[in-house]
């Protein structure tokens, strides 16, 4: 048993090495499968993935409205230099610098010079997460980002997934920009938000996880894993704008802007980073979100569209009161929603929801139904403030197409007529195709950091009941060499 022991115990060591040795330290979005990354190790930049400058050396193409292979535009105070960008201590720097400089292409003297990376061609996506741990500079004249350019080499959509200004003359000092320009030059449409005061707030020379999701409805900004901003496809379009549908890859800069100050700004400064990650939605899992509002009682705040996504912005029905003897009135509502299900082998409801206090015991019940006249309940909110938390229930497998969900009020008792209010933060069905059951740790393969977890999970019960029946492949309240027999099977049916 001590070899056994101190295998498992090797194993458990081993597992936990593989599992902190990762940079991230922020998960993605669940659903999401990471397709590709870069950790900057070794002692040079990667040209598989990155091209030094704006012009891409295998074709020749250009970044579209560029100068020059080393020059953007006016709004630009810098040259880019190969030696403003390096790999050393498995990180990334990206520096600018105050000098003077003799450009070549283009031809010019210039002022500053910096650091660009592009991954044109190379590293390109359509729709995704983007994660990268990262380190700012601060002070008026800096200018640095991360952000997307469209593959087909005309200027347009742009997403600026991190944009830093130390000075923006139309916005002022120390902003960060989240925003989509969705239109192609020289058509203008703009559509995001800002941060500011970002360093003041968050301080830009820490070390932040910054996160980048883009999906067919809506895009998300995580800082440190905390949602700060999500913009919705509906907002795209006052101006001719349409929602990005294709490929466009990755740009990692530090810019020096021309119309900035320069008054409290350190010489050199750097963007460094640790690693950058592109994630996209595994094709075995789905979210569908709710397509269309059905009103049947209750006064209706917002639309279906504030149930996108989980960001404090709600869309609420407050109970109306019923007609009759005053006596015998009551207060009531019930709300419906259609949401297309695309149907997997496993089909989740689930719900971020919270209703307003009250002292009659009402409550709010979710039901679905796939015909508009037989519902079956499926959970109830008792909640009464938002603790960003969900609530689920499991489908039949085999639901799919259109799907009805309503919410009641659980008392209509004659005389209780208090307004209550529901408020929908967050609704979604969920369709998955089941993973492999040994796949314990959520990476969808069977591999040796499942392995061990399973056997630690044996040594740890030694025979006795499981304490973790995720283990428990063979269903019979015990790890043992049947379950060890079970995973071996997944594993190289896997290889």
């Amino acid at each position: 048993m001590k070899g056994f022991e101190s295998r498992s115990v090797l194993l458990v060591i081993i597992s936990m090495v593989c599992i902190f040795s990762s940079s991230a330290i922020c998960a993605p979005p669940a659903g999401y499968v990471k397709i590709w990354e870069d950790t900057f190790d070794g002692t040079s930049l990667n040209t598989a993935n990155w091209t030094i400058g704006m012009r891409d050396p295998g074709t020749g193409d250009l970044v579209p409205g560029a100068a020059g292979r080393y020059y953007h535009n006016s709004s630009y105070a810098n040259y880019i230099t190969a030696e403003d960008v390096w790999v050393s201590g498995g990180n990334l720097y990206l520096q600018s610098q105050k000098r003077t400089y003799v450009g070549t292409d283009p031809a010019g003297t210039y002022d500053y010079t910096s650091g660009w990376i592009m991954s044109m061609h190379k590293v390109h996506f359509n729709k995704g997460y983007v994660e990268f741990r990262a380190q700012y500079p601060s002070g008026d004249k800096v200018w640095p980002a991360a952000w997307l350019i469209a593959e087909d080499l005309v200027w347009g959509p742009e997403w600026d997934m991190w944009e830093y200004f130390g000075y923006r003359p139309d916005y002022g000092y120390d902003v960060m920009i989240e925003a989509l320009f969705s239109t192609e030059y020289p058509a203008s449409e703009w559509d995001g938000s800002y941060t500011q005061p970002f360093d003041a707030t968050y301080d830009c020379e820490s070390w932040h996880v910054y996160g980048f999701e883009w999906t067919d409805t809506e895009a998300r900004w995580y800082l440190d894993g905390n949602l700060i901003y999500t913009l919705d496809s509906s907002q795209v379009g006052n101006q001719g704008g349409t929602w990005p549908d294709e490929d466009m890859y990755i740009v990692l800069n530090n810019g020096v802007r021309t119309d900035s100050p320069d008054t409290n700004t350190t010489w050199p400064n750097y963007v460094v980073m640790d690693y950058i990650e592109l994630y996209q939605l595994s094709s075995d899992l789905k979210d569908d979100t709710a397509d269309s509002d059905i009103a049947v009682s209750g006064t209706v705040t917002g639309s279906h569209i504030d149930t996108h996504s989980s960001d404090n912005v709600y869309e609420a029905i407050q109970e109306i009161e019923s007609g009759g003897n005053p006596a015998n009135r009551y207060s009531y509502l019930e709300h419906k929603w259609t949401i297309d299900v695309t149907g997997h082998d496993t089909v989740t409801f689930n719900v971020q929801a919270y209703h307003t206090a009250n002292a009659e015991g009402d409550d709010f019940v979710f039901a679905y139904s796939t015909d508009d006249s037989n519902y079956i309940d499926t959970l109830t909110v008792t909640k009464t403030s938002d603790d960003d938390t969900y609530q689920s229930y499991e489908m039949p497998n085999d639901t799919n197409g259109t799907v009805y969900i309503r919410v009641k009020d659980t008392d209509r008792t004659a005389g209780n007529k208090t307004l209550d209010t529901i408020y929908i933060d967050h609704m979604y069905i969920r369709s998955e195709v089941a993973g492999p059951a040994a796949d314990f740790n959520g990476d969808d393969k069977v591999n040796f950091p499942d392995y061990a977890e399973l056997a630690d999970a044996w040594q740890s019960s030694l025979g006795q009941p499981a304490f973790n029946d995720i283990y428990d492949l063979h269903d019979d309240d015990t790890i043992d060499g049947i379950d060890l027999k079970l995973f071996c099977d997944e594993w190289l049916w896997g290889l």
